[in-house]
């Protein structure tokens, strides 16, 4: 989480990237998965512009999952 005064800064993005980064250095990692609330636009959108796309799925309390596919 980016506290609301240094958010729109791109920690955010940069955060989520390195992870990616991370996690796709990791032979046994093939999906990555989040979630969100339903009402977080602006998260949905960051997790889209970072690569990540729409399951369809959600979890059990209703918050949307995306995935993000490791080569």
């Amino acid at each position: 989480m980016i506290d609301e005064k240094y958010q729109g800064k791109g920690y955010g993005k940069l955060a989520i990237q390195e992870v990616v980064r991370m996690l796709q250095e990791r032979s046994d990692c093939q999906q990555i998965r989040v979630s969100h609330v339903p009402h977080n636009i602006a998260a949905n959108a960051l997790y889209k512009r970072c690569g990540f796309q729409d399951t369809g799925e959600f979890e059990d309390n209703g918050d949307i999952i995306l995935s993000y596919q490791v080569r």
